[in-house]
């Protein structure tokens, strides 16, 4: 997949190997295979021979599939992110699946010939322990908001964890309520309010947001989603969130 020069460009660029240098990049690109996944695509975590994979460009979904069939995400990963780890552990079942959000570029390795090279590089071990913690507290996050917190507060955080990538674009109702485990409706009627409250600004199908603070508390719990009609969750107009301390 793409020249040599081509590969070693993308991995250069990627802030988790950024302590390998050229000889352990050289040797990364030598140990795995490059491929492009299309735009809603399911990637087979689960499938053949156990593979680990790192994000070069665009953005993938990990996600649970529930007893009734709905999808809870779990993280959203942009270049530079690891997923499949589970293959790290032998004879693990891997938990989640993973759907490529946009069209994406993957290097795909076998968790041996990772696990040697960090052997070699211990910035690369280091870089990759704590992406792999940053995951973990991903998850420990989004099930305590599907355990209690509101539609509101997941969307706040799926528009935070999609804005650490690429800026999202072109992305439908339909494909938000997919990241954030809810209807179209809902991602409709919370991005009504957001907007209204100042915190997001949409143009066609792209959000940027303009009030991260104020996005995170919502995630967070720690303050009301505005009522609908513009006034502030207490009814005395609306309310300007302090940044958290």
């Amino acid at each position: 997949m793409g020249t040599a020069a081509t590969r070693l460009w993308h991995l250069e660029r990627l802030d988790l190997l950024r302590g390998l240098g050229p000889a352990g990049l050289d040797a990364l690109a030598q140990r795995t295979l490059d491929r492009e996944v299309g735009r809603g695509s399911l990637i087979g975590v689960r499938d053949g021979p156990s593979s680990v994979y790192l994000v070069k460009r665009g953005t993938v979904r990990l996600f649970r599939v529930t007893t009734s069939g709905r999808e809870v995400t779990t993280a959203l990963l942009g270049p530079g992110r690891l997923f499949g780890t589970a293959s790290f552990v032998p004879g693990a079942e891997p938990e989640l699946l993973a759907r490529a959000v946009d069209d994406v570029l993957l290097c795909q390795t076998r968790p041996h010939e990772l696990l040697a090279l960090a052997r070699d590089h211990p910035g690369l071990m280091v870089a990759m322990i704590r992406d792999l913690v940053w995951q973990l507290l991903r998850a420990e996050q989004a099930i305590e908001r599907l355990a209690s917190g509101g539609v509101a507060a997941r969307v706040a955080a799926t528009l935070l964890s999609a804005q650490e990538g690429p800026t999202p674009s072109d992305r439908t109702n339909e494909e938000w309520a997919a990241l954030c485990g809810t209807t179209r409706e809902s991602v409709s009627r919370t991005f009504s309010r957001f907007r209204r409250a100042g915190w997001i600004v949409t143009r066609g199908h792209a959000v940027a947001i303009r009030d991260a603070a104020a996005l995170r508390m919502v995630a967070d719990g720690g303050i009301a989603l505005p009522a609908p009609g513009g006034s502030g969750a207490d009814g005395g107009g609306k309310r300007e969130p302090s940044p958290p301390a």
